[in-house]
């Protein structure tokens, strides 16, 4: 599973793919706040993924054992 933050978001934001799809991605979004968190799942195609890791709005967060 990879996951990406959200580069210069006011809170921590971060965007997990669940599944590749032909034509995109089902991707689960997660906002922190102080005090809770909102999740919700979307499509998201895979040009408008390309184009969000391409001018860095999203970067992949490292993976940790």
């Amino acid at each position: 599973m990879r996951e990406f933050m959200v580069n210069g978001s006011t809170s921590k934001e971060s965007v997990t793919i669940l599944q590749e799809l032909k034509d995109g991605y089902n991707v689960k979004i997660t906002r922190y706040r102080d005090d809770w968190k909102t999740e919700r799942e979307e499509y998201m195609p895979k040009q408008l993924l390309e184009t969000c890791l391409r001018t860095n709005y999203l970067v992949e967060k490292p993976l940790t054992a």
